[in-house]
């Protein structure tokens, strides 16, 4: 190997320097910008590459439709301003050195399949890491097996509810070096970019903290929800408005695989709604059917429920939860079929029925229209997810009149998840005019077994 490049000295933040001494499985930074993340680790990344034989690097983001979006350009202009370009090979889509090593450019989301079969890969450097999906990190670090091999992130935080965040910010795995910098931490920063940032700190000062600080947002532009109002509908517990409450079920019902059945008691006053419990419950497909129901009579039981009280049933009625719902009926229990993509009570207002649960439940939970009662699920974990899949739902431009959200299936497919427990939430909202179900609503529900 080259004796100059393995005595090169490179300048980089103080704050920096641990993370890349010793062995680690994960050396990350994240925070605002102007802090050198991404030049420290590109220079790093070159400087390995130039003192081991057949290194490989495998450079990525979620989205990237050619190099152009990569760190193609960074890592070749680093390789310049270090006057190394003598030991690199540098074409369109890749870079190469005289010892071997390479680098290679890839898109989690585009391209799955040739990122798995990938052998003997050094060190996988993601950039832009906040955008990555749980569904990507999931095949990519098992991917990265060669012994001794590392994952470097890095990012500027969006928002805490991001798999990378949760992942590596507030739950780090063992053997990872992962350091918040800023540009306080640069001692190089100045203009123009010291302008810039002066600037929107006088005129925006939220979003000062956001793009300099590496503070995440309380949610994302096209985000329905809010962290902020999840969680004062944690804390907002309202003293009962005088009102008649009524008790209503909701039960989002799984037809197998990863997705699980939700279901959701919920006592509704006039001005608000108080969630009492929520619960997981996962079956085999052979019996599914059959325990989903005997599972919401129970707890229709528990609750002491009575339809003459004005106590309803919401039931997912596509799949095996248009058996549920049949059995529920046979059962004489008053039973609302829910599809999400039947037709709203106002279609000048919702595209269609799942559109408006989550407008409606969107409204009242920004108006401080829900409480949850504490205790209404068993465990923290199951609470973090119930959070993460409320603030998965995504809007989308609608028409003139309309608001609407991302479908289920682009929300499945993006974020690798089913969101179960939102679903279930989104359910108390489903009708503002209950509709029972009648014997020949099941029958035409099971005869077909998927949405009208």
């Amino acid at each position: 190997m080259s004796e100059g490049v393995s005595r090169m000295r490179i300048q980089i933040p103080e704050k920096l320097i641990p993370i890349f001494e010793g062995l680690a499985r994960y050396r990350g930074a994240y925070g605002g910008r102007g802090s050198t993340k991404s030049w420290t680790f590109a220079r790093k990344l070159i400087l390995r590459s130039c003192t081991q034989y057949n290194f490989r690097a495998l450079c990525c983001r979620e989205l990237q439709k050619s190099t152009k979006d990569s760190v193609h350009h960074l890592l070749k202009s680093q390789i310049k301003m270090m006057g190394l370009e003598y030991q690199f090979e540098i074409g369109e889509k890749y870079i190469r050195n005289i010892w071997g090593g390479e680098f290679m450019f890839y898109g989690l989301r585009s391209n799955p399949d040739e990122i798995k079969s990938m052998e003997g890969i050094d060190v996988a450097w993601v950039e832009e890491a906040h955008a990555v999906s749980e569904k990507s990190w999931k095949f990519l670090i098992p991917t990265i097996r060669k012994p001794n091999s590392e994952i470097w992130l890095t990012f500027n935080p969006d928002v805490e509810t991001d798999p990378t965040y949760k992942r590596f910010i507030k739950n780090p795995p063992p053997n990872s070096k992962i350091v918040k910098i800023n540009f306080s931490d640069n001692p190089w920063f100045g203009d123009p970019l010291e302008t810039e940032m002066n600037h929107l700190k006088a005129v925006d000062y939220d979003e000062y903290e956001h793009v300099w600080l590496g503070m995440p947002y309380a949610r994302r532009a096209n985000q329905l929800n809010a962290l902020d109002w999840i969680i004062h509908a944690m804390h907002n517990q309202l003293e009962p408005d005088g009102t008649h409450p009524r008790i209503r079920i909701s039960a989002d019902i799984s037809d197998g695989g990863t997705d699980k059945t939700i279901i959701c008691v919920a006592r509704h006053y006039e001005s608000y709604i108080q969630v009492l419990r929520m619960t997981k419950h996962s079956w085999p497909g052979s019996i599914a059917v059959t325990a989903a129901a005997e599972e919401i009579e129970r707890v229709w039981n528990h609750w002491g429920c009575s339809a003459a009280n004005g106590d309803d049933l919401v039931v997912d009625a596509l799949g095996v939860g248009a058996g549920t719902a049949g059995n529920l009926l046979k059962a004489g229990l008053p039973v609302i079929p829910y599809k999400g993509g039947a037709k709203s009570d106002n279609i000048n207002k919702w595209r269609n029925r799942r559109v408006q649960s989550y407008i409606v439940l969107r409204d009242m939970l920004r108006e401080k229209g829900i409480c949850i009662k504490p205790g209404f699920i068993d465990n923290q974990k199951d609470i973090d997810e119930f959070t993460e899949h409320l603030m998965a739902i995504k809007r989308v431009p609608g028409d003139e009149r309309r608001e609407d959200i991302e479908t289920k299936k682009a929300l499945t497919d993006r974020e690798g998840f089913s969101p179960d427990w939102a679903d279930a939430l989104a359910m108390q909202c489903a009708t503002a005019t209950p509709q029972l179900m009648t014997e020949q609503d099941w029958h035409i529900v099971t005869f077909d077994g998927i949405a009208a």
